[in-house]
């Protein structure tokens, strides 16, 4: 069962002195925790949130959220005591709102990914459709198009390094689980075939926007996508169209690509 997952990297709290460290140590999880834990817990800082990944050299790298209020000591005493266990890179200071602005590009293994919040993609897709009608609906399917081919690309060299070659065996294992993973929709695969496939995504993020309010199918984007990453694991062109749609007061989007 899916679970929703906060990637936020900010921190809003109204009158509170929040500071924001990239720490790095090359040691296991548990005595890094165990280490931060014993240094908050000492001085009364309050952990809000701990982001934790894996330099190039194998060095854990901490992005660590801490609302410092009620420290009993001040600041610069806090970043001596957590300098003598860690290396500090970056350090932000700030009160009441704390944004990351240490991590950046944010990366995807080698791929530079960017991050659009719902208020802005609705708008878009909102306003491609009021502006340009119909003419705006076959650009955003041809975006999508030319998404899904860049995605499955980036899947063919996945799937290379782990031994896949058959493009169906890449899209049940590797395409359709990075839909999810972009937070697109879950997909539920019906039929998997060459040259015609049957699938069903739920919670399609595109047709959310429109759910229950028409009386036809909304995706123009997604369909996109999926009919180029099609393409470009099979190498010929393929189509696709939405029979069943949330937006028409379906449970979920059916679509069916084919050549």
């Amino acid at each position: 069962m899916p679970y929703p997952f906060d990637i936020g990297r900010y921190v809003i709290a109204p009158n509170r002195e929040l500071l924001c460290l990239l720490i790095k140590k090359k040691d296991n999880i548990v005595e890094l925790c165990s280490l931060l834990t014993s240094i908050t817990s000492k001085y009364n800082i309050k952990v809000v949130n701990i982001i934790i990944t894996y330099d190039k050299d194998n060095a854990l790298k901490l992005l660590v959220f801490l609302d410092i209020t009620e420290s009993t000591i001040p600041i610069e005493r806090i970043i001596l005591e957590i300098e003598k266990e860690f290396n500090i890179l970056e350090v932000i200071k700030s009160k009441g709102i704390l944004i990351d602005t240490t991590s950046f590009p944010l990366m995807a293994d080698n791929s530079r990914i960017i991050l659009f919040r719902d208020a802005a993609y609705i708008q878009t897709f909102k306003g491609i459709r009021e502006r340009f009608g119909s003419a705006g609906e076959a650009v955003l399917y041809y975006i999508g198009f030319e998404c899904g081919k860049g995605f499955a690309k980036i899947h063919k060299e996945i799937a290379e390094k782990i031994g896949l070659i058959n493009p169906l065996r890449i899209y049940e294992e590797i395409s359709r689980k990075f839909f999810q993973w972009a937070g697109f929709g879950i997909i539920e695969i019906i039929k998997l075939q060459p040259n015609y496939s049957e699938i069903i995504i739920y919670d399609c993020f595109e047709c959310e926007i429109a759910k229950n309010q028409l009386d036809r199918p909304y995706s123009n984007f997604v369909r996109g996508v999926l009919a180029g990453t099609f393409t470009e694991l099979f190498g010929t062109e393929f189509k696709c169209k939405e029979e069943n749609c949330i937006a028409k007061g379906d449970k979920a989007c059916k679509f069916i690509i084919y050549q």
